[in-house]
């Protein structure tokens, strides 16, 4: 076997790979007051609508076997999966490629804005880039290699910012979703590099396994958590499309600075609090049967470490967007102080709800996302009847929300305790 990272204790690994999400957050954060001087609200607006279609197909460019990676007891096993999600990731970028290549015009005129069908060309490299960082990044998760993570977070995030920048000054059209698309394959060619300097050998070992009894053994993946994450992706991103749908593109814009200010940075880190979590649950539940212990510290640690930003935060978003922003994006200051009560709902349990993939609970993760794609459809659609305003539209979102995360909290504590809980892989 090859050579293991060096293990850290669970508060240092979690604060490595908080820490590396947290500078990548600093950049786009810092670099705001400058990218809203460069592009203007509808930008803002056409680069997240852009985001929110390429972040739907991404979340199933693998079938969604990426979360398979961490769980064979064997590093050749986890090799040819990482060959399995490669070859399929490979082939659904080829499928939509070709889609947009035929069907371009009628896609964007279907979505409702003319304006994108240049930039859909872009998705499938896009999708291809994320799947292949996201198969790597579960590689390193395995492997402990938390420092890699956090590094090739951050330059994600630096290339993304830079490009978008000097494309701004420039003036090209389309800068942001080019910087994006630029961030997205040069940090995937830079973590395949970095793992392939330290596990090479295993991993060709892996790929040279024939990856069809693995596609069996992980079954439930394609079948159970691919539909499930689709869908869980797809209701995050019905803020984007309702509000694009209902209402002006720069409306779209002004939100999507709110949420990328206040709602993603913070979901980033809890994510990457989750993966460290996720690791250490499947240890113990493989071990103990249960993870109680590690649910229960999580959570403490989540609820102390949010309650006085997030306080904060929500009286001074509006004045702290018109100062830094500048007037004009005030309103975007109003939908943050809206979406950071149930940003602070969400920071404390993203991070626990690995536990249903670890203890198999298939049927309840499937469960869970179609319920919360069916509730924000239906605020969309009563949206649509009523004419509601943004503001309407914005706190029903949240108290949706809120009822949900609080939901799958008393579940996931309830999995914790392992009782009647085996892992079901097929």
């Amino acid at each position: 076997m090859i050579r293991s990272f060096k293990q850290g204790s669970y508060r240092r690994q979690v604060a490595v790979l908080v820490s590396g999400t947290a500078a990548a957050q600093v950049l786009p954060i810092a670099a705001s007051p400058i990218l809203t001087r460069l592009y203007e609200p509808d930008d803002f607006g056409l680069l997240a609508l852009y985001a929110s279609i390429a972040g739907i197909l991404i979340s199933i460019s693998s079938a969604q076997y990426e979360q398979a990676i961490t769980l064979p007891a064997d590093d050749e096993d986890a090799a040819t999966i990482v060959s399995l999600c490669i070859r399929i990731c490979s082939l659904f970028s080829l499928f939509l490629l070709l889609v947009v290549s035929f069907f371009n015009q009628p896609l964007a005129h279907w979505i409702g804005h003319p304006e994108i069908a240049a930039w859909l060309y872009l998705i499938p490299l896009s999708v291809f880039a994320s799947g292949l960082f996201k198969a790597f990044t579960f590689w390193c998760n395995r492997r402990s290699a938390y420092g890699l993570i956090a590094k090739q977070t951050f330059q994600l995030s630096a290339v993304t910012v830079a490009s978008s920048i000097a494309l701004g000054v420039a003036s090209i059209p389309g800068g942001q979703i080019i910087g994006v698309t630029v961030g997205r394959l040069t940090s995937a060619i830079s973590m395949i590099r970095n793992v392939y300097k330290i596990d090479k050998t295993v991993l060709a070992q892996g790929f040279r396994t024939a990856p069809l009894p693995m596609a069996k053994r992980y079954s439930a993946h394609p079948v159970y958590f691919a539909p499930s994450q689709l869908i869980n992706t797809f209701a995050l991103q019905l803020p984007v499309l309702m509000i694009s749908n209902l209402f002006l593109i720069s409306t779209v814009g002004f939100f999507s600075i709110a949420y990328r200010l206040v709602a993603l940075p913070t979901s980033l880190i809890a994510n990457a609090i989750g993966n460290v979590y996720r690791q250490r649950i499947s240890e113990s539940y493989n071990q103990r049967g249960h993870y109680r212990h590690i649910y229960k510290r999580t959570l403490i640690t989540t609820i102390l470490a949010s309650i006085i930003p997030f306080t904060l935060l929500y009286f001074v978003a509006p004045s702290l967007f018109a100062i830094v922003f500048g007037d004009e994006w005030r309103v975007a200051g109003e939908y943050a102080q809206i979406l950071v009560v149930s940003t602070f709902f969400s920071f404390i349990t993203t991070p626990l709800n690995k536990g249903a993939i670890v203890v198999g609970a298939k049927r309840y993760d499937l469960a869970w996302n179609l319920g919360r794609f069916v509730c924000f459809a239906l605020l969309w659609l009563v949206g649509f009847a009523l004419t509601w305003s943004i503001e309407i539209v914005l706190w029903c979102f949240v108290f949706a929300n809120i009822c949900l995360y609080l939901i799958d909290a008393i579940y996931q504590y309830k999995l914790s305790g392992g009782t009647g809980n085996i892992r079901q892989t097929s």
